[in-house]
């Protein structure tokens, strides 16, 4: 419910006069390097809804699958994702709980966000973590 709810606020953000106007569906992340196991985590937690997220789903696929004898470790080109998937991939990441990616690099965190036009979004997904764990500190605080 936590998730949702965050999830939602996000989604929320996005459209905030405080975004800078920076079109989601006008920007691509170029030439990303994952590696294997981090493309697969991500893919695991993402299901294309329309045709232009099953179209880069197949892109991801074609680049995926021209590399032979994958293991976890095998650094992958992702080229073109969509704002939005990568501000989706980013925001997984982000809020999934840290030991379920303890074993990855830091790769989907620090190659997104440098991602020069989606910084501010995702400094606003950051800012609300952030938020959310001083709001959680400060009841735990206010129980004692």
């Amino acid at each position: 419910m936590k998730k949702i709810v965050f999830a939602i606020l996000i989604i929320i953000s996005f459209g905030a006069k405080s975004q800078v106007n920076t079109r989601l569906d006008t920007v691509y992340a170029r030439n990303l390097v994952f590696t294997y196991e981090e493309i697969s985590w991500l893919k695991g937690g993402w299901t294309p809804r329309d045709s232009a997220e099953k179209k880069f789903y197949k892109k991801m696929a074609t680049a995926v699958n021209a590399v032979s004898n994958k293991v976890n470790a095998t650094n992958i080109t992702i080229d073109s994702i969509p704002g939005a998937i990568a501000i989706l991939f980013y925001s997984n990441f982000r809020t999934e709980q840290e030991g379920a990616t303890a074993g990855f690099t830091n790769n989907i965190k620090t190659k997104i966000k440098t991602y020069t036009p989606l910084t501010t979004t995702c400094q606003s997904i950051d800012n609300a973590l952030d938020a959310k764990r001083t709001n959680q500190v400060k009841n735990g605080k206010d129980d004692w």
